[in-house]
């Protein structure tokens, strides 16, 4: 094999191009037709000449035998074609009658790898195509198949502070995850659970079951509860948590799915006055050194405002042979004689503070002097 003529008219190998034109001719409609022609030495198709002008006229090329005859091999789409276009090619190549002439069957080739019948082109659309199917069937029955997948979160996490017995509310965006399915939430369960506080409280949802949420979109619920009295009159501020676990359905086969807030809230309950807390140290450089003096913070809680300030004391006792002196550092103090000496001795000061900020604790720095060295425990 020496020439291969194709319409593009670019020369080729033949064993690059017979295998595909003959599948592509394999139909039940078309039987392909062969026909050899001979040629003389050195014949070659002229310039210009063009398959496309013979209709059914799939591929030409030329064979020399190893007696140096030549042979032209046309394969035709089928038998009809020949008969209708054979005439005119033989008169345009002046070619003499067919040696031979018949149908092609029983062709055999080496088999195909499936992954190499196709281009990598028709793999993508045929994987694009496949996807979109999938897509649109999962659309399609994600109302009966999806699970429930919904998010609980706060719209405000910052605390929530209150008095004792004030009313108060938060509001929560349920999120519906699914992006096909709409989902049926109610809400299971709503409380604020103690840290620091006494008993769980109860709170009430203004919804208990929303709205059908659609894919992709969320809904607002708020709820509403009742501060708990302060587990300690004069105490700090008791502490609880927010947490609301709804209860969320899709499809005809899943059950409910709980979901609980991603992040808790805290609740803060303030003694409806004045509330402190106990005294830590702050300046001990050696806590396995005993020390003759100390610093240490108190807190003040005030559960309203008090532009004004307030009046307070600090009392220690220790014993005798201790005589710790106690200093406040405030606006205004007032150190008091101690008093007689015994087995103990009692020192007092009173102090003003300056202005307090409804909710927002208030730092007091005492010190604390002793005539002794005191160990850390004995200090505490």
């Amino acid at each position: 094999m020496s020439v291969v003529e194709q319409p593009a008219a670019k020369a080729a190998s033949a064993s690059k191009v017979l295998p595909p034109v003959l599948g592509k001719s394999r139909t039940p409609e078309a039987i392909p037709y062969v026909a050899t022609f001979a040629v003389s030495p050195g014949f070659d198709l002229p310039k210009g000449f063009e398959m496309s002008r013979y209709q059914g006229l799939k591929l030409c090329f030329r064979i020399t035998d190893p007696a140096g005859q030549e042979k032209l091999v046309c394969h035709w789409e089928d038998e009809s074609h020949f008969l209708a276009h054979a005439r005119s090619f033989q008169f345009e190549l002046g070619l003499p009658q067919p040696d031979v002439a018949g149908f092609v069957t029983r062709v055999k080739t080496q088999e195909e790898r499936f992954w190499r019948k196709y281009s990598w082109k028709e793999w993508v659309v045929g994987a694009a195509a496949l996807f979109g199917a999938f897509s649109a069937l999962h659309g399609y029955f994600a109302n009966a198949f999806d699970r429930p997948d919904v998010d609980v979160v706060f719209v405000d996490s910052r605390p929530i502070n209150v008095v004792a017995f004030a009313p108060f509310n938060t509001e929560m965006t349920i999120v519906n995850k699914s992006a096909y399915t709409p989902t049926r939430v109610e809400v299971a369960k709503a409380f604020a659970l103690p840290v620091t506080g006494g008993n769980s409280v109860s709170l009430q949802p203004n919804l208990q079951k929303l709205p059908l949420i659609p894919a992709g979109q969320s809904a607002l619920l708020q709820v509403d509860g009742l501060a708990p009295e302060t587990t300690q009159r004069h105490g700090p501020p008791d502490s609880y948590n927010l947490e609301l676990t709804v209860s969320a359905r899709t499809g005809f086969f899943w059950g409910a799915r709980e979901a609980k807030n991603l992040r808790v809230r805290e609740l803060r309950v303030w003694p409806s006055g004045i509330g402190w807390g106990k005294p830590r140290p702050i300046a001990i450089a050696d806590a396995r050194q005993p020390v003759d003096f100390i610093r240490a913070s108190v807190s003040i809680y005030p559960g309203r405002g008090y532009p004004g300030g307030v009046d307070g004391y600090v009392i220690v006792s220790s014993a005798a042979d201790e005589d710790v002196v106690v200093r406040v550092i405030a606006d205004r103090t007032e150190e008091l004689p101690p008093s007689p000496p015994g087995d103990s001795v009692t020192h007092k000061v009173n102090f003003h503070t300056g202005a307090l900020e409804k909710f927002l604790p208030y730092p007091l720095a005492v010190t604390l002097e002793s005539k002794r060295n005191l160990t850390r425990k004995r200090w505490n």
